[in-house]
Parts: structure tokens; sequence; C-alpha cells
């Protein structure tokens, strides 16, 4: 791997996601070919992906998705990860918060990918529901790609992250279930 991609990898704190992405398997690895193409393309808007059941397999796939868009000069801006249930528990001072909060809306309008883990690991209250909202409806809205990984099948997903939010993933992604085989 060359310096550069490596330096840009590490910042954006992708290292070890790409460090295990030869574990992809032979299947997962066509389809996530299949959907870098689609992301490739310029359409808009571009695939945003749900990936389901197995953390691990979700890590692996991420890493292999943000590596090829990488190397193929697809990513023009930045990527990020941002993990959702620390995002969504924190607990710090309020100007932490708001300052933390300022930075995860920039990026969500500047990153040409954002990767939202553990979607749904936690049922959330009212207050955290409104939070996750606003992080996936704001990509939604602007046709901004994103995946979004969760350990839980389709029917546990829905009923954690409730009605509106897992409308905003049916209706914008691609669904992929993963197996820990």
């Amino acid at each position: 791997m060359a310096k550069k991609q490596t330096d840009h990898l590490e910042l954006w704190g992708f290292t070890n996601f790409i460090k295990r992405a030869p574990k992809v398997t032979p299947n997962i690895k066509k389809y996530m070919n299949s959907w870098v193409k689609g992301f490739m393309k310029d359409d808009n808007p571009k695939p945003s992906l749900v990936l389901l059941n197995d953390p691990r397999e979700a890590m692996y796939a991420s890493g292999y998705i943000v590596q090829q868009l990488y190397l193929r000069k697809a990513l023009t801006r930045r990527c990020t990860i941002i993990d959702v249930p620390e995002f969504l528990i924190q607990m710090t001072s309020f100007q932490e918060k708001e300052q933390r909060d300022l930075k995860v809306m920039e990026d969500l309008m500047n990153c040409d990918l954002i990767v939202f883990t553990e979607v749904g690991l936690i049922k959330v209250n009212e207050s955290q529901r409104g939070r996750l909202y606003t992080l996936i409806n704001k990509r939604y809205m602007a046709n901004m790609p994103f995946i979004a990984t969760s350990s839980n099948p389709v029917g546990e997903l829905e009923s954690n992250v409730g009605d509106a939010i897992f409308s905003r993933l049916l209706n914008g992604c691609q669904f992929m279930e993963l197996s820990n085989d």
C-alpha cells in the first residue's frame, strides 16, 4: 500500500478496516465491487448500503469498499466513520457536545462517504432517535451516499431505530445480509 494512501486512510480512521479487508469472502467481494462500480458512475444519487448481521464482516466489507474507492480516486474529499452508539450516548459537557455535533454535521455535508457503524445496536430513546434521524436524513435528503452497519437482522433493526429512520434506510439503501461463516 502506498504511503500517501496509508496516510489518508489512517487520517480518516480506516486503517484497521483496511488491514482486515483481505478477509472479505469472494461472494461479498463480488457484491462490493459491483457497489463500488455503481458509486463510480456519474449518476445521482449515488448508492447507499446497509450491511446487516455480522459486525466483523461489515467492518471488513466497509474497509474493502473505502480502499477500492480510494484506489480508484473516487473519494475527492474525504471519508469518515461515525460510531453511532458512541455518538448517541457519550456523556460530555454541553460545550464539548456542541463542538462534537458541529464537527459531525460538517462531516455529514463535506464527506464523499460516511460509514455509520452499529446502527440499531441499542434501542434508542426519543432524543437519541432524533439525533440519529438527523444524521441519516441529512445524507438521504442531499442524495449523498453512506454505509450503515448493523449487528441486527432487518426486523430488529427496524424495532431499535423506529419507523422514520428505518424508512430512510429502506428507501435510500441497498441491504446486504452478511453471515459469519
